[in-house]
């Protein structure tokens, strides 16, 4: 939300030095808006389908889970991690305008407009992996989205108020970056270990971004006070980014202390669920901990996830409510 913070900082400093503007002045004729309200009402579907299958994979009343958390030495407890659902995005923007037409009841109005908003959410839950060893689970998801819009309205004025009523367009181009962590840390048993203490023992790390044309259909009321105007817009956003381009990178710690890449086969190219990487690779772990305990050799071959990962499309379209603020020069 660093970028929606500047933008309403920089509106206000600009409507504050309106009032120094002359009349004839670069921005004359110019509205300058500042914006805000509920954005992207639809939510994010298939993110928060990959929330609800990691919070059951960990259990929702604590389940233990012996591949992601090792044998339960009798202790009939464990972790669960529970993070919260990814929904409205708080939307923040500014909006410059200028009248092509303004006749005494009506005008038509262009636009160029930039908002942008976020989304996150995390949860840390402490647990004992059952040797009185202190450990935790966390998991995160953030979405950052950002629009330039290009829009264009036509108003009818009231006979007797100084209230518009509106319809309008928009066509534009967005960008997304969303990037999402699972990190599970507990406490070397071995005074011998380098790195005894609290360390990190799994990682998975997903990073991606991509872009899409954008578009929006409005309709709405605007009341003026002299130079100022109070405007409310309801609508419907197309903003489908659907498949991101970025990687999922995921370590495992050896018994060195070292962290360790695994390479994965059969994945998406785009950001896919962890509960299927999460739940094979560790597998693998403990199976290759008993064969080196027993002397027998270690499957080395990549973790293959074909035809089990679900890949996650980011389809943000979806109705919105937005209040504005604005000052005409």
């Amino acid at each position: 939300m660093l970028r929606a913070s500047c933008l309403a900082v920089t509106c206000l400093f600009a409507l504050s030095a309106a009032h120094a503007q002359p009349a004839a002045g670069p921005l004359h004729g110019f509205t300058l808006r500042l914006h805000g309200g509920l954005d992207h009402m639809a939510g994010l579907g298939d993110l928060n389908d990959q929330i609800h299958s990691m919070n059951q994979y960990f259990g929702t009343t604590g389940s233990w889970v012996e591949d992601a958390q090792g044998q339960d030495f009798g202790t009939g407890w464990a972790p669960y991690l529970k993070v919260p659902e990814l929904n409205n995005r708080p939307d923040m923007g500014l909006t410059l305008e200028k009248d092509l037409i303004n006749w005494p009841h009506s005008r038509l109005v262009a636009g160029l407009e930039y908002s942008a908003g976020a989304s996150s959410s995390s949860n840390t839950f402490e647990f004992s992996p059952g040797a009185g060893l202190p450990a935790s689970i966390s998991g995160k998801e953030s979405v950052d989205v950002s629009n330039l819009l290009a829009t264009c309205r036509y108003s009818l004025r009231d006979p007797n108020l100084p209230l518009f009523a509106h319809v309008g367009l928009g066509l534009g181009f967005g960008s997304i970056e969303a990037t999402g962590s699972y990190i599970q840390m507990q406490v070397s048993q071995y005074d011998a270990d380098a790195l005894f203490g609290g360390v990190v023992t799994h990682t998975v790390l997903a990073d991606y971004d991509g872009s899409a044309l954008t578009a929006r259909l409005f309709v709405g009321a605007e009341y003026d006070m002299g130079p100022m105007a109070i405007m409310l817009d309801l609508g419907y956003n197309h903003m489908n980014f659907d498949e991101l381009d970025g990687n999922t990178t995921e370590q495992l710690r050896s018994n060195e202390g070292v962290m360790e890449s695994w390479q994965v086969t059969g994945a998406p190219d785009t950001r896919y669920e962890f509960v299927p990487l999460i739940s094979e690779s560790l597998q693998r772990a403990a199976e290759n901990a008993r064969n080196e305990l027993l002397g027998r050799p270690v499957d080395e071959s990549p973790i293959d996830l074909s035809g089990d990962v679900k890949s996650i499309a980011y389809d943000l379209s979806g109705g919105y409510a937005r209040l504005s603020l604005g000052y005409r020069f």
